[in-house]
């Protein structure tokens, strides 16, 4: 046995290694097909009470010499995918990129993964043992090779599992796998099982729509397959190479409830931009256009889905008799009386189908029909009767028809109420104490902001729409050193380190021609506590900019913000000063520095929105407020929040 020191790549250095259990064993089944596995066995070792004790993957690959063991166990990045892009026997094209699955391993909790690989070699098979250790991530132990009668393949085995591994069991976890996994089994045809289940994800397809994205690429334009599902899956877009090999992920966009799908957008210029596949919400000049016409595709194929799923329903009564129209319209105001019906009737229809039996639902639309043909008043005593409204807000609700759709309607109270519900939800991220700790900055809080950017104002909800703000704003990040981006133009401070940024949103503002406001927010992690070390952290962030010559201060006001949980008492006494607002802690040529904490984040924005709060009579609980997480940000949420129920239960 001999030990050996990891030594990173320049590709790797700042790349996180830490990620959900549930993307950890996807990582590890990736690794294993595109060592051309026929088949991948994932298998767990439980206590008596229940619990993980240990995982295993096995498969029957190709697996690794010894010598191909520890070139690559030794760098970190730089994968030998990178160069091959197919796999070497079945020429499968290759879903790792980055040479780090094999570490991400340690996120499913063991004190010592051991990777058991058995490889051709000549007339023999080689054996060879790689083991590592959570508490000594920077080194690895490697057997001596020996020849085995062992079948081909490699086993990775998770043991010494202490903590409870989230995610990884049950319903929700395998249907995450089945959907990220559909298009590569679709094309390929492995078999995965999980826990005794094998990855099947045809019999579950209620339909498939295919698109090809226009506009995008006029030599090689994208398409866009959209799965629906028979069962609740959470809705994801797919970023796969022209194969169908998922690399990444981003947000999906809102559409009518009861739809369940995932979109899959595929490419061959994603593997061009594989390194930069984190960018795509950010604003990346070539990605972000492709998936924003993605989405635009997604809410135009569910709009359809939805007149024809209200056009099933008028058949269906039809079919049964039941509906009060035997005959087609005679003329066009008979046609618009019955699109009037149609519209009320469809939105009736659960309480009208609920009825026993068929009588019942002819009779419930006859008299739904006469009301809204004949006796208008008939229609607001259903408004008042059942619906519970009084005279006045029947009259307001008939008044702001007139100027707007129910749809209008609905939609802008759904959007308040998801606002007050991640309110809530985020106040259970960063201030109850059995969560708080467990919150990851960079790839689960950081990744929901981004996507409710008007937490910090609402002129910052719709920045991703501007495209040449956001193309401008890549090459601020750039320069600023983040770690997503390509390290050219990067930034040192004083001390000559590289400063790296955790969120940058802008906006535009019509002060004067080509005028902008920046605002740059440093977040920090729930459990932390802002001290005047982490502010000059951030004013040194500052002076960067403001000496810089590449940035034009003539035309950009920039704001930095710190936001924590809370401050020291020498932090607040420095965001107090009175030659200054409350708050602000520097101020130079156009760039200044403040410091928030998240309680005043969260209640500047509830109290943005106390007013339609009030109107609406809506109190935000607990269980809606994570059920709205869980359904916006299903891949981005903590692990003690991601079950329903999972926070009561015993560490």
């Amino acid at each position: 046995m001999t030990r050996h020191h990891l030594e990173p790549r320049a590709d790797f250095v700042q790349r996180s290694i830490r990620t959900t259990p549930i993307k950890a064993l996807a990582e590890l089944i990736w690794n294993s097909v595109d060592a051309d596995a026929d088949e991948v066995v994932v298998s767990y070792e439980r206590s008596p009470l229940g619990g993980i004790d240990a995982i295993e993957v096995r498969d029957n690959g190709l697996g690794m010499t010894h010598e191909q063991a520890v070139a690559g166990f030794q760098s970190l990045g730089g994968s030998w995918k990178e160069v091959e892009k197919q796999s070497r026997k079945h020429k499968r094209r290759l879903h790792g990129r980055q040479g780090r699955g094999r570490l991400l391993a340690f996120s499913l909790r063991g004190s010592k993964v051991g990777w058991h690989t058995v490889a051709a070699r000549d007339a023999l098979r080689e054996k060879t043992v790689i083991t590592v250790m959570a508490d000594e991530r920077d080194y690895f132990e490697v057997s001596e090779a020996g020849v085995t009668q062992d079948d081909i393949g490699t086993l990775v085995r998770v043991e010494g599992i202490t903590d409870v591994v989230r995610g990884i069991e049950g319903e929700t976890a395998w249907l995450d796998l089945v959907t990220e996994f559909a298009l590569y089994i679709e094309q390929y045809k492995p078999r995965i099982v999980v826990d005794g289940r094998q990855l099947d994800p045809a019999p579950l397809q209620a339909s498939r729509a295919e698109y090809t994205l226009e506009g995008i690429d006029s030599e090689a334009p994208p398409s866009l397959t959209i799965v629906e599902w028979t069962i609740p899956v959470p809705p994801i877009v797919y970023l796969c190479d022209q194969a169908g090999v998922a690399l990444d992920f981003a947000r999906a966009p809102r559409t009518p409830a009861g739809f369940h799908y995932t979109a899959y957008l595929r490419w061959s210029r994603i593997d061009e931009y594989a390194s930069d596949l984190a960018l795509v919400e950010s604003g990346h000049p070539v990605l972000s256009p492709a998936v924003e016409a993605a989405r635009q595709r997604i809410v135009e194929h569910f709009e359809k889905r939805e007149r024809e799923r209200r056009r099933t329903v008028i058949e269906e009564w039809q079919k049964e008799q039941v509906y009060p129209y035997e005959q087609p319209a005679a003329d066009r105001l008979e046609e618009a009386k019955r699109e009037l019906f149609d519209v009320v009737a469809v939105a009736a229809a659960p309480a009208v189908n609920a009825a026993e039996d068929k009588k019942s639902r002819r009779l419930a639309l006859s008299l739904l029909r006469q009301a809204v043909e004949h006796e208008p008043s008939s229609v607001e005593k259903i408004l008042q009767e059942v619906l519970e409204l009084n005279p006045e807000q029947v009259e307001e609700f008939r008044h702001l028809l007139e100027r707007t759709s129910l749809t209008a309607i609905i939609r802008a109270s759904t959007n308040i109420t998801n606002r007050l519900d991640f309110l809530a939800a985020l106040r259970i991220m960063v201030f109850e104490p059995e969560i708080k700790g467990r919150v990851l900055e960079r790839s689960q809080l950081h990744r929901i902001l981004e996507n409710e950017t008007w937490l910090f104002g609402e002129e910052f909800s719709l920045t991703a729409s501007d495209r040449t703000l956001t193309t401008a704003l890549r090459q601020h990040v750039a320069y600023l050193g983040r770690d997503e981006l390509a390290p050219q133009g990067e930034v040192l401070d004083d001390e000559g380190r590289r400063r790296i940024l955790d969120l940058l949103l802008a906006r535009s503002v019509p002060h004067g021609r080509q005028e902008h406001e920046h605002l740059v927010v440093e977040l920090k992690a729930p459990e932390v506590t802002l001290t005047d070390n982490e502010i000059g952290q951030v004013i040194n962030y500052a002076r960067t900019v403001a000496r810089d010559e590449r940035f034009d201060r003539l035309n950009v006001q920039w704001d930095f913000v710190l936001v924590g949980n809370a401050m020291n008492e020498e932090a607040r006494e420095r965001s107090s000063q009175q030659s200054m607002e409350l708050g602000q802690v520097w101020d130079r040529d156009r760039v200044r520095v403040w410091v928030r904490t998240w309680s005043e984040v969260i209640d500047a924005a509830e109290y943005r929105l106390q007013f339609v709060k009030e109107r609406l009579g809506y109190a935000p609980s607990d269980e809606l407020a994570l059920d709205y997480l869980r359904r916006a940000h299903a891949q981005f949420v903590p692990e003690p929040l991601r079950e329903a129920d999972e926070r009561s239960e015993p560490e």
